[in-house]
């Protein structure tokens, strides 16, 4: 199995840092709000930083891509894929067919899914678990409504379980810090809390170095070249207050790319053009790899796509993408440490669509 890469801490949700039922419109609106944008560079190494449903038909050969006019390659046809040139075939195909599904967009973006985070309670690891709704507007002036409710934590597993009966069995923790930081962490339950919704007003959205604003986000270039150099642009006055050396640019630049895909493909309410070329601007990223068959944490099956991230603050991070290919929806995210196979933190989408209005909230 190999050992994959990308870029983590730049797509954590903030929602996982804080009550899973509170509704906080100062980071509801933000979310998802990135962790620490970079880490500094290291001086001794190069840098630091921090479903698929099927897999693709390859015709006895490793074509990267099909004759124009053909039908697309059906999935599930291939057991495996961890080659350069079938990484960049899997997403080709997932950029076709997300083209696919069509270019229109509404008033909102209508987004439902389930994020996960694993907690140190002190002994063993619970995994706290939130459904969160979201309606982002795509018009200037739009408020953000978003709703969230906790469905209670649990050992996160088979070795937490056993710690977990020696300690009692206890249905309520409170996390230790993130960091060994001072004070007191998150309180959590076994039980599902209640619903909870909130209004803000309009957000923007990060990309590469800059700060979208709807209006801007409608804007984005659905041609691959332009959207890589709009996002690399974006981020040069980062680039240069970090001091990357030039030998530094290559990784540094996929791990720009590979996190701005991430926003794209599961947080910005971009058009079906827009998300193909996030998956074309993938398939071109080297350190990038692929397997044919995964589950994501709802044990839908999709293909993986993976990146690891240097990380200048601890342990490097890799984050796994789950993409369906039958519709080139992206299904779920998931970050490890590199290396290692104990989930961290999760995103799983269940639901996506625009949709003309959003329900009438309370202003928090």
């Amino acid at each position: 199995m190999n050992n994959v890469s990308q870029r983590l801490a730049e797509v954590r949700p903030a929602a996982l840092d804080g009550d899973p039922a509170a509704v906080d419109l100062a980071a509801i609106t933000a979310h998802p709000q990135p962790g620490p944008r970079r880490s500094a560079p290291r001086r001794s190494l190069v840098l630091a930083a921090t479903a698929f449903a099927a897999a693709v038909a390859i015709a006895g050969i490793n074509q990267l891509t099909h004759p124009a006019g053909s039908p697309a390659p059906d999935p599930g046809q291939v057991p495996g894929a961890t080659g350069a040139a079938d990484a960049r075939q899997l997403l080709l195909v997932a950029a076709e067919r997300a083209a696919l599904q069509g270019d229109g967009t509404d008033r909102y973006w209508h987004v439902t899914s389930q994020l996960g985070n694993r907690y140190d309670v002190g002994g063993y690891f619970v995994l706290g678990r939130t459904e969160l709704e979201e309606w982002l507007p795509t018009f200037a002036g739009g408020k953000v409504v978003k709703c969230s409710t906790s469905l209670g934590a649990e050992p996160a597993s088979d070795a937490d379980v056993a710690a977990w009966k020696a300690a009692g069995s206890p249905s309520t923790w409170t996390s230790r810090p993130p960091g060994g930081e001072p004070g007191r962490g998150r309180e959590l339950s076994a039980a599902p809390g209640q619903r909870k919704c909130g209004g803000g007003p309009e957000k923007t959205y990060q990309l590469g170095g800059a700060d979208l604003t709807p209006a801007q986000v409608l804007e984005l270039p659905a041609d691959p070249a332009a959207l890589k150099e709009m996002i690399l642009s974006s981020d040069a006055a980062q680039r240069t207050a970090e001091g990357y050396q030039p030998q530094d640019l290559g990784r540094y630049q996929s791990e720009v790319l590979f996190s701005a895909a991430v926003e794209l493909l599961l947080r910005i309410p971009v058009s079906a053009p827009v998300r193909s070329a996030a998956y074309t601007m993938l398939a071109d990223l080297p350190g990038i790899t692929t397997f044919a068959q995964v589950t994501d944490q709802l044990g839908r099956p999709g293909a993986g796509v993976e990146y690891t991230f240097r990380n200048a603050d601890g342990p490097d991070q890799t984050t796994r993408l789950i993409v369906d290919l039958t519709t080139g929806a992206m299904l779920a995210e998931e970050h490890r440490e590199a290396g290692t196979t104990a989930l961290r933190y999760y995103t799983v989408v269940t639901e996506t669509e625009f949709a003309p209005e959003a329900p009438a909230v309370s202003a928090a």
